[in-house]
């Protein structure tokens, strides 16, 4: 006893169990400084406030438990012990309540409802041993409590697991108002942005979701669009979410989960509060910034626990892919309105043009017609004349006869010119009539060959054919025969002097084919395109002279072939020649 009351003795060994005590705190300190330096965020402000309180309360243990008791012997300021230990104790529930060091709640649910379960288990297995030994048997031989016992540990087994879920689910309600499934919750959002492309339709949906899992008051997704702030939100919440442009540069600045009750005072908490704002989550993928997640207080008041927190934080990306997916589809499907809307717009501008092209060419045919059909009986005539000129003329003047001869030639060409302008225009025109019969083109072959033999002599070029058997075609003989003797003249005038044409009808299938073979100065493979094309002419080497010709001999051709069902082709090697097939079906 001493003036102050009872005060402890202390031993000799007190030094050893105070330097033993202080050597725990000491390694503890070092932990905390080495987490606090690798920390960051809400874990660092954890520590901060951990660390504050530990330090008070060594701080007062180091001088009221060690440097008085053992310097001056005295343990009258072990109060002291309680007083730190206080505020650590304090520091450290601000810290759980405020900054989330542990979900108290979930440990104080699970706590209570074991504690409960196993106080209810106990007055059930003491109380039913006691009322049965008493009331019912009324003896306390071991057998007889044996038997009640193992009957009573059976029921408890029996009823454990059921009353455990009954009073979790108790617990639950209590502490848990708003409580769901994370993974439930997780699935659900991946498959509605897995199959959502719209984005107005995705956005709608995933905060949907969020306020009827979570009990949010509000939500938005706040994206840029056109350079201005986009906001999309969800119908069913409280109030709305305004952001300005500034807003949206000052908090994509920050660049990571802001949570209001863990950020410190400043520019963006003060944004937060106006805003009502609790949670801010950046969405974006590796290259991109998309937006943000922003969510308001939880209708229960809750704070956002660790699951809220960690469910975010997995969704972030997920969402920030599907809604840079959602708005390149929008931009897209906005691309293709307005292209479409183009080519309407340049399709009835070019269905105009070709309503006038196609009366700017009817009148051309009309023209060509009228034009033709009264050119040619004039050069008929003309020709007749021309022709009996000749013939009355004949050796008395020489140098008359050769200016009526070369008049001749020139109605020739003339009246060549205009049935080919004729049989252009009826082939355009669809008005061209083909009588076909049955005739042996071997036969028309060697007449053709004939025909033009008179012109092959005057340039020394060898006309031959091969044509083994008979090869009958049903076709327009007056037709066929035209497109035999301008293929068959144009080798012959295409041909240098001493050349060869040939002339062969070979059988393939249920086609005959005729082929007219030459060893003129061939095509170049730039002008095989503008073969059988109207006015296709071509250019010609020094070894032929310039001829006259309209480039119409060719397109006739391939038109009175293909409506006699047939096919024409042409192979060429500059310099060595050329072969012009055509095929015709069989009788």
């Amino acid at each position: 006893m001493t003036a102050y009351g009872v005060e402890t003795r202390l031993g000799n060994l007190y030094p050893l169990v105070m330097a033993y005590w202080t050597m725990i705190p000491i390694v503890a300190v070092v932990n905390l400084i080495r987490k606090y330096i690798v920390s960051q965020g809400i874990t660092r402000q954890q520590i901060r406030l951990i660390f504050i309180g530990f330090g008070f309360y060594a701080s007062t243990a180091t001088v009221g438990a060690v440097v008085l008791p053992i310097f001056w012997n005295t343990s009258r300021y072990f109060f002291t012990l309680v007083l730190g230990c206080l505020v650590f104790v304090g520091l450290t529930v601000f810290a759980i309540v405020k900054h989330r060091l542990f979900d108290i709640r979930l440990v104080a649910a699970r706590s209570i409802s074991y504690l409960l379960l196993l106080v209810i288990l106990t007055v059930i297995y003491a109380g039913g041993l006691l009322g049965v030994a008493v009331f019912i048997t009324k003896q306390t031989s071991l057998t007889g409590n044996l038997i009640i016992s193992t009957v009573l540990a059976l029921t408890i087994a029996f009823t454990f697991q059921p009353l455990r879920t009954l009073l979790e689910r108790a617990t639950d309600i209590l502490f848990f108002k708003g409580r769901y499934s994370p993974n439930n919750l997780l699935y659900v959002l991946s498959k509605s942005m897995a199959t959502t492309l719209t984005l107005s339709t995705l956005t709608y949906e995933v905060l949907d979701i969020l306020v009827k899992q979570i009990k949010i008051t509000k939500t938005a997704i706040v994206t840029l669009k056109n350079k201005q702030v986009y906001i999309a939100e969800n119908p069913h919440t409280h109030g709305i979410i305004k952001i300005t442009n500034s807003d949206y540069e000052e908090l994509k600045s920050q660049d990571k989960l802001l949570i209001f009750d863990e950020i410190e005072e400043g520019s963006i908490k003060s944004l937060l509060r106006k805003k009502e704002i609790s949670v801010v989550l950046p969405l974006h993928t590796k290259k991109d910034f998309i937006g943000f997640l922003m969510l308001g207080e939880k209708s229960s008041g809750d704070i956002y626990f660790d699951d809220d927190i960690n469910i975010l934080k997995i969704l972030g990306p997920e969402m920030a892919v599907a809604l840079q997916n959602a708005q390149r589809f929008e931009e897209i499907n906005q691309f293709n309105a307005t292209l479409q809307e183009k080519v309407k717009r340049a399709t009835k501008e070019l269905s105009l043009v070709n309503d006038k092209l196609q009366k700017l060419d009817l009148l051309k045919d009309e023209f060509i017609t009228i034009a033709s059909h009264d050119l040619r009986s004039p050069l008929a005539t003309t020709k007749g004349f021309v022709w009996m000129a000749v013939k009355d003329i004949g050796k008395s003047s020489p140098s008359a006869k050769e200016h009526l001869d070369k008049a001749l030639e020139s109605t020739e060409r003339s009246i060549s010119l205009v049935n080919d302008m004729l049989d252009v225009s009826r082939i355009e025109a669809g008005r061209i009539e083909l009588r076909p019969e049955k005739l042996n083109i071997c036969q028309m072959a060697s007449e053709v060959a004939e025909e033009l033999a008179n012109i092959a002599k005057d340039k020394k070029i060898e006309v031959s054919t091969n044509c083994k058997g008979n090869a009958f075609v049903k076709v327009d003989k007056e037709r066929i025969h035209r497109v035999l003797t301008n293929l068959v003249g144009n080798a012959i005038k295409f041909t240098p002097e001493l050349g060869k044409v040939g002339i062969s009808v070979t059988k393939n299938g249920k086609m005959a084919e005729v082929a007219i073979t030459d060893s003129g100065i061939g095509i170049k493979k730039d002008d095989l395109p503008k073969l059988f094309t109207k006015f296709g002419k071509i250019e010609t080497s020094s070894k032929i002279p310039v001829t006259t010709g309209t480039g119409l001999g060719l397109y006739i051709s391939k038109n009175i072939v293909e409506l006699s069902h047939g096919k024409i082709w042409v192979k060429s090697t500059p310099g060595k020649g050329s072969v012009f097939t055509f095929s015709l079906p069989i009788a």
